[in-house]
Order: C-alpha cells, then sequence, then structure tokens
C-alpha cells in the first residue's frame, strides 16, 4: 500500500508542477508496475493464507478425530471396570 501511496503521491506532483511528456510516460509506467507488483504481492499473501488456514483445519480435525478415540476407549474401559 505504501508503494501505490508514493507512485500516487508522485504522480499527482508530477501533474501539479508539470513536467515533459517523457517523464510523464516514464512517471506512468512505474506506478503501473508498481500497482501490477502490489496486486501480485496481495495475491501471493492471500494464497498462503488460505493454505495455512487449511492446514490449521485439517491439523484441528485429525485432534478431535483422536480425542474421540480416546473418549470412546476412555468410556469402554470404565464401563468394563464399572461392570456396566
Amino acid at each position: 500500500m505504501k508503494k501505490i501511496l508514493c507512485a500516487i503521491v508522485g504522480l499527482l506532483l508530477l501533474v501539479t508542477f508539470g513536467c515533459s511528456s517523457d517523464d510523464t510516460k516514464k512517471a506512468e509506467e512505474k506506478t503501473k508496475e508498481v500497482v501490477i507488483e502490489a496486486k501480485d504481492t496481495a495475491v501471493t499473501v492471500t494464497k498462503e493464507a488460505v493454505t495455512a488456514t487449511k492446514e490449521a483445519a485439517t491439523a484441528a480435525k485429525d485432534k478431535a478425530v483422536e480425542m474421540e478415540k480416546d473418549a470412546v476407549k476412555t468410556t469402554k474401559k470404565k464401563a468394563t471396570v464399572e461392570g456396566c
């Protein structure tokens, strides 16, 4: 976001104080590059977050299944000891 903000401020300064046509084109290209880079970074971060969330959910599910099995074993053991 800082890169995008800097690029926008730079363009505003160029427009406000004026510059040659070539400078404007260079600034425009640089701004496009920064915006594309920011979008790519956002997509990458989002994909990494989704992957991490999926991994955490899978680990939680596996742990819940393991705890359920332990609870069943403990219940059966207790029922057997108490003579039910």
